[in-house]
């Protein structure tokens, strides 16, 4: 190996590297954002500390980097590609404190890079995303609260638990998963003797507090949302399809991670501790850390699972960040040159593969699918006629408000890409407008006619009396896809603005 190999300089310039280039990508294949990205926009601006359905943290650092960028068309990608390199720089600090080894460290790096939910499964930032942000380095810094106890990373500790909060509820897995540890680990335990676990819950409860009084006054109706969806009518073999789906999903998205390892693990793992007794302590420590923090949540998701919670592949994002670094330390690896750079050779091809395959499958799917993705909608086009709408009737009296029948992806185009950013409203999701006062101050109402045609107008009427409604919408894909598909058909109706008192 050459004297001048820096892997730190190589991680970060393979770390920049690889989050900007998904982010250009993004910019060039996508013309439209994917629905997950709009609340971000329309509750972002604003500055709620909570919807109807998850916190709102991810809203606010979206809304920060619109700021630095202009309001540019990148800044969802860069926001999601600024937390996958927060997420790579924390996996190499953990690779390097476990492997002792910086070239080993950058391998983990490259197969964690190529973990679906860091490439194409990463690229729809929205909760899961701010969860997975605060989740990653509060493992980091809890490590090494445990084993430098440096006041810092204790408060850090709790700084990222506490933050994730606001991110997704569900970081209360990874909390009771410390607690665990730090109650069964001898290393550990005896830290409770000390202020400084304490100090840690305090900080997590300072910065949770205002959101936490955001839900007394909002009767907590988010956690009742979540515990709705558990409750289920499932028959027993179906309790049994969900934590299995689950589990094999984890598997799925893993494998380009362990292939991009194989030419240092071989294609047959074996072991590098057989058993207890051959264990340093420290070994032993690190291993039951790491395995605590990635089994114990995996379980935990697969008891949900058994309970009826369905959709769970959404919760896989966090669960596999540290694997590549525990793959590497309990499997028996070679570290030749050749193999060295066989690994790193290997995980860039794949790497790069991803990317093709994914710009390929949008930019051809014009030839080959039923519809064109969510992506390619006409979303800049369907904001401006229905600015156009409202102005022609009611100018300049500006718009209260745009809501869609049970849904917010048409409503939240008109917000996002129209010039007027008209507010969506959407009762049980914004919470901070109602349905009477919709009706009361006037605003468009959309409903998407090509997949819900059995949506009457009579219907809407009893929950907006006052709305009239227009000709449908028709609004066309721009090309490549205008020729081949049909226009999409939008049922629209607008409720006067109150006269003036």
């Amino acid at each position: 190996m050459m004297k001048s190999f820096r892997p730190a300089l190589i991680f970060w310039f393979f770390a920049i590297s690889y989050c900007l280039i998904w982010a250009i990508l993004c910019v060039v294949f996508q013309r439209n954002f994917r629905s997950d990205i709009l609340p971000q926009y329309f509750l972002g601006d604003q500055w709620v500390l909570g919807c109807g359905i998850h916190p709102m943290i991810s809203a606010w650092y979206l809304n920060l980097i619109r700021f630095l960028t202009f309001d540019s068309e990148i800044a969802p990608y860069l926001t999601t590609e600024s937390c996958v390199l927060i997420m790579l720089w924390c996996i190499w600090q953990l690779a390097r404190e476990y492997l002792k080894d910086e070239k080993l460290a950058l391998l983990a790096v490259l197969a964690a890079a190529n973990f679906r939910y860091l490439n194409i499964g990463n690229l729809v930032y929205n909760h899961n995303t701010a969860l997975t942000v605060c989740w990653v380095p509060a493992i980091l810094c809890l490590y090494w609260a445990l084993t430098q106890n440096r006041l810092r990373m204790w408060i850090l500790t709790g700084f990222w638990l506490g933050l994730g909060f606001h991110g997704k509820y569900t970081i209360a897995l990874l909390v009771f998963t410390m607690l665990v540890f730090m109650f069964i680990d001898p290393q550990a335990r005896k830290y409770w003797k000390t202020p400084r676990p304490y100090i840690t819950i305090l900080v997590a409860i300072f910065i949770f507090l205002p959101h936490l009084i955001w839900l007394f006054n909002h009767d907590f109706f988010p956690i009742f949302y979540a515990l709705n969806k558990i409750k289920q009518q499932l028959i027993w073999y179906q309790r049994l399809i969900i934590p299995a789906k689950f589990f094999f999903g984890l598997i799925l998205v893993l494998i380009p991670s362990a292939l991009t390892l194989v030419p240092i693990t071989g294609w047959i793992w074996q072991l590098k501790f057989r058993h207890d007794l051959g264990m340093l302590p420290e070994d032993r420590f690190r291993l039951a850390f790491l395995g605590t923090m990635i089994g114990i949540p995996i379980a935990l998701h697969l008891v949900a699972g058994l309970l009826g919670t369905a959709q769970m592949n959404s919760y896989v994002m966090a669960l596999g960040m540290y694997v590549p670094v525990l793959f590497i330390y309990v499997l028996k690896i070679r570290l030749d040159s050749k193999s060295f750079y066989r690994t790193a050779i290997l995980g860039l091809l794949i790497a790069v593969g991803t990317m093709t395959i994914w710009a390929g499958a949008l930019t051809y799917s014009a030839q080959f699918g039923k519809k064109p993705a969510v992506s390619q909608f006409p979303g800049k086009k369907l904001a401006e006629t229905v600015e156009r709408l409202w102005i022609e009737r009611y100018a300049p009296t500006p718009c209260p408000f745009v809501t869609e029948v049970n849904r917010y992806w048409l409503s939240g185009n008109v917000n996002v890409y129209g010039k007027l950013h008209i507010p969506v409203h959407l009762e049980n999701f914004t919470l901070r407008s109602s349905n009477q006062e919709m009706n009361q101050r006037g605003g468009m109402i959309l409903w998407d006619r090509n997949n819900f045609p059995e949506i009457d107008f009579s219907a809407i009427q009893q929950t907006y009396p006052r709305a009239e409604q227009l000709p449908s919408l028709e609004i066309p894909y721009e090309k490549p896809f205008s020729p081949k598909f049909l226009p999409e058909r939008i049922g629209v109706a607008v409720i006067p603005p109150s006269p003036e008192p």
